[in-house]
């Protein structure tokens, strides 16, 4: 073989190598990023649980919130009648008297 021959080997081989060295760190970056996104898919699931309980907790706390609140509401509906009914005769009292103290 002439030199030039072998020149041109060694070149084709040397860019080979180059490029066979940059697609390995192509792939390590690659690698890396898919056990990155694994890893949250693994951490999906716990996320996803953590989240769903927030959801229950926040549910079963209004169902019980609503449920003291319409006793509550239906056992002081008759005192707030009561005070409204009351409220209007002593209004009406005092607009009496007030007639009454004009005169």
């Amino acid at each position: 073989m002439k030199d030039d021959e072998l020149l041109a080997i060694y070149g084709a081989t040397r860019q080979l190598a180059e490029g066979m060295t940059a697609r390995d760190a192509e792939l390590k970056q690659s690698t890396a990023a898919l056990e990155a996104t694994i890893t949250q898919v693994r951490q999906l699931p716990a996320m996803l649980g953590q989240q769903t309980s927030k959801y229950i907790a926040a549910g079963i706390r209004e169902v019980v919130q609503e449920d003291f609140r319409q006793p509550i509401e239906k056992a002081v509906e008759g005192p707030i009648r009561s005070i409204e009914v009351a409220a209007y005769h002593a209004r009406e009292a005092v607009g009496h008297l007030k007639e009454e103290a004009r005169f």
